[in-house]
């Protein structure tokens, strides 16, 4: 997939940080792919840290590890939290506490790996930046983060996350929206578009029949109240007309949908239709069921992504501005897919209206992402560390956020 450049020293460590441990698929999908690129470029381990410990929730190798609870940034930041709410703040003392374990490892550099946590939908999320940025300073290496959804953003005094986001040596965005809040000039896509770089069945398989995909989540999204459109008489009758004789629903994070009423499986099965479950670890394991006279419906982020990339057409719905915007993100790259509020959308009559073959991705514009992504894998290679800057206001924003 990737052109290998490996290096010769054996004991170097590249340290991977992000949203991951839920699982997640998105998430995780993303550490998967960097793991991949990462075994092409250096000899050394690949250390993960995510928000559970250990973070790694399927086998990605033995050169891939969690972090150790003691070399862990989210643990490091839960510690924070316990002495701010004994004093009331933090210091650069309190900071440099909690990271001096990191004194003894081999890290080369911090990678924040793609994805929408780093917003005030979490603002705490916010110091675990901060933090990773003072764990460079103390090793001297760089800090970076790609692909990353940056909105909604906390309202700061003076433009301060620009500060916080300008202080690592590299900021990259997955939606141009997310440019005016980090002041990159790089927006490179999601990091998942590393996956159409190569080969296709490290993210999908051949599925034996047309299906109509559902992928809906029960965070920041009402799904339950929705999936029971897709089991009306009108809508069964509409599937079964455009020939459609599986309904794959898809468990993207612990949040979604995985499991039906049995009177939804009994009626859909009285039209010849039948519901087969697909979870977060085969999706990250086997990869994504494919096959090209299917069609998607979905709330989620990431399998809008890798199914609009893949060619097959769907709709994405939304409930709140947070998704809207990631989902127009995708847009960007190239999807064709309706993006609608849930309220907005006639079920039977989406059914009817599908036209199996029609165009679903732009591929100039997934093309262009693919380049930019790839681009920004060899820059990164040639990142040094900066010297430290506006570590006052980093500090303040830190203690901001550890306070709401």
């Amino acid at each position: 997939m990737f052109a290998k450049t490996k290096g010769e020293n054996v004991d170097t460590e590249r340290y991977l940080i992000g949203a991951i441990g839920g699982p997640n698929f998105g998430d995780e999908a993303i550490l998967k792919i960097w793991t991949l690129y990462y075994r092409t470029q250096f000899e050394g381990r690949l250390i993960c840290d995510g928000f559970r410990n250990p973070c790694l929730t399927f086998d990605l190798g033995s050169d891939v590890q969690s972090a150790p609870l003691h070399l862990s940034i989210w643990q490091a930041l839960t510690d924070l939290k316990t002495i701010y709410s004994n004093k009331g703040s933090i210091t650069f003392e309190d900071i440099d506490l909690v990271l001096k374990p990191f004194e003894e490892t081999n890290i080369e550099s911090i990678h924040f790996v793609g994805g929408g946590y780093i917003n005030a939908l979490w603002p705490i999320n916010y110091a675990l930046l901060g933090l990773a940025r003072f764990a460079g300073w103390k090793l001297k290496v760089p800090v970076i983060a790609t692909g990353q959804g940056l909105l909604p953003a906390l309202q700061t005094e003076h433009n301060e996350l620009r500060t916080l986001f300008g202080s690592l040596e590299k900021i990259d965005t997955r939606e141009p929206y997310s440019e005016e809040v980090s002041g990159s000039p790089t927006c490179t896509g999601d990091d998942a578009i590393l996956y159409f770089a190569g080969d296709e069945s490290v993210y999908s398989f051949h599925y034996s029949q047309p299906f109509i995909g559902l992928s809906l989540q029960n965070h920041l999204f009402s799904g339950l109240s929705v999936i029971g459109g897709f089991f009306t008489d009108e809508a069964l009758t509409a599937m079964k007309k455009a020939g459609f004789g599986k309904i794959l629903i898809f468990e993207a994070a612990p949040e979604d949908i995985h499991q039906l009423d049995r009177s939804f499986l009994e009626k859909s099965y009285r039209y010849g239709i039948y519901v087969e479950f697909v979870s977060t670890f085969s999706m990250l394991e086997k990869g994504l069921p494919y096959h090209p006279d299917s069609f998607v419906f979905t709330s989620r982020y990431h399998v809008h992504f890798f199914y609009a990339m893949m060619g097959i057409g769907g709709v994405a719905l939304y409930e709140n501005d947070y998704y809207k915007i990631k989902h127009a993100g995708i847009t960007a790259m190239g999807s064709l897919w309706p993006v609608m509020k849930a309220d907005d959308l006639n079920i039977p009559q989406a059914i009817k209206e599908i036209s199996k073959g029609s165009i679903a991705v732009i591929p100039e514009k997934k093309s262009a992402f693919i380049e930019r992504k790839k681009g920004l894998c060899t820059n990164m290679e040639n990142i040094r560390a900066k010297p430290p800057e506006n570590q006052e206001t980093i500090l303040k924003i830190m203690n901001y956020v550890l306070g709401l």
